[in-house]
């Protein structure tokens, strides 16, 4: 996809900026304001997963080589994730734990804080923010890192079956998913099931936006998308009586409208120079934003300061926006590029191994 076409890196970082705007309600102890049903921080990460469907989809069509593609994937995921929990367990850990170096290092839940490096999600480190009103997450923002990864081994499937008959059977199995989704939501909402770290029913109730977003991919769906009627679908379903099912069948529907409705609009912002194009580091801002509110939270309540939101949020972006720049620059970027060089390696093993054959 061709990032000067579309607003998708805009839209993403929205989706971090409403993922950082409600974990700072959630971690001071504060009740988050609600849009169309989902407080910020999950608002946030349906937006994430609407736009991660279309472009996983995308990427799939341009190439649709596993291996290629799964190398593509790996190193988008894995390495900025590596680095940032390097840094929390080794260094940023160390330095705000109530315990001793010895005792930090000897602690269980040191060594199992690194397993989220392969997705299995741990959230407690020793003595690490545990006198916050949340102590127990260091960072809560990785549940959704396995789930992603999840559905970048499945799309690949779900489209190769989805597309025969126009992609009749793709919308078949989106209706599926949105099925079994809304029923989850209602019938039995409090239901979890984890499986190497991944809570199902929470998942469950994420995963249709991704269906949604690469069903948008397979039908090629490029027109019918209107600002306009995106906001008035936002104003009906904004003083819609959440809870039922009439409101999580509309939410399927109004929150890829407004996502897509922004994304191919030409000038959502304006004609600002170089927007779309570098605004590519929202990956960095959610591993790290929830993070850096903890800190500030610490420190703020060690000095019994009042524990303001709109605080917390604010300045605590500034250096979460720092270490996901450094993050895109330094360690996002030269992936792409790593990744790009082992995928043309492949391609070029192949046609020696066609060219023999």
């Amino acid at each position: 996809m061709n990032r000067r076409g579309n607003n998708f890196n805009l839209v993403r970082l929205m989706a971090a900026l409403l993922v950082l705007a409600g974990h700072a309600f959630v971690l001071t102890g504060r009740a988050a304001p609600v849009f169309m049903g989902s407080a910020p921080h999950r608002m946030g990460i349906l937006l994430f997963f609407t736009v991660g469907g279309y472009l996983i989809t995308e990427s799939w069509k341009r190439d649709p080589d596993y291996l290629c593609y799964l190398i593509r994937r790996v190193f988008r995921i894995f390495p900025a994730l590596a680095v940032c929990i390097v840094l929390t367990v080794f260094v940023l850990g160390p330095m705000v734990s109530s315990c001793g170096l010895t005792q930090y290092f000897t602690d269980s839940r040191t060594w199992s804080y690194l397993k989220n490096i392969f997705l299995y999600i741990s959230y407690a480190l020793p003595g690490v923010f545990e006198e916050n009103p949340v102590s127990t997450a260091v960072n809560g923002s990785l549940w959704s890192l396995p789930v992603e990864f999840m559905m970048y081994l499945i799309i690949p499937a779900v489209y190769e079956i989805g597309r025969r008959g126009g992609g009749r059977w793709h919308l078949v199995l989106t209706a599926l998913v949105c099925s079994a989704s809304a029923w989850k939501h209602i019938a039995i909402p409090e239901w979890r099931m984890v499986v190497y770290g991944i809570d199902l029913g929470q998942a469950l109730e994420v995963v249709p936006y991704y269906f949604l977003g690469s069903l948008v991919s397979t039908l090629e769906i490029k027109r019918g998308w209107n600002l306009q009627a995106a906001l008035v679908l936002y104003i009906i379903g904004q003083n819609w009586p959440w809870g039922d099912a009439a409101g999580t069948v509309l939410s399927f529907l109004v929150i890829p409208y407004m996502v897509f409705s922004f994304a191919f609009c030409e000038k959502p912002l304006g004609s600002l120079p170089g927007l779309r194009t570098r605004l590519e580091f929202s990956y960095g801002l959610y591993l790290y934003g929830f993070f850096i509110q903890q800190l500030l939270i610490s420190w703020m309540w060690k000095r019994s300061m009042p524990l303001r939101t709109n605080a917390v949020l604010l300045v605590g972006l500034v250096p979460a926006g720092v270490l996901a720049v450094a993050s895109e620059r330094l360690v996002e970027e030269p992936a792409r590029r790593l990744s790009r060089g082992l995928t043309r390696r492949v391609k070029q093993l192949n046609l020696r191994r066609e060219y023999r054959e």
